[in-house]
């Protein structure tokens, strides 16, 4: 089975001063995770034509 992983995890450790405290982050931070998320569901969908 091929089922696709979207590592949030790795893209915000790094950016750990993205953080707004131990459970939230930051709008910057959001906002780049949201661009991920879109970004890797985009690639699923299919094209139409």
């Amino acid at each position: 089975m091929d089922i696709p992983v979207n590592d949030l995890y790795t893209l915000s450790v790094g950016r750990l001063d993205l953080k707004e405290n131990d459970f939230h982050w930051k709008g910057a931070a959001k906002k780049i995770q949201g661009e991920t998320v879109a970004e890797a569901v985009l690639k699923l969908l299919p094209v139409k034509n």
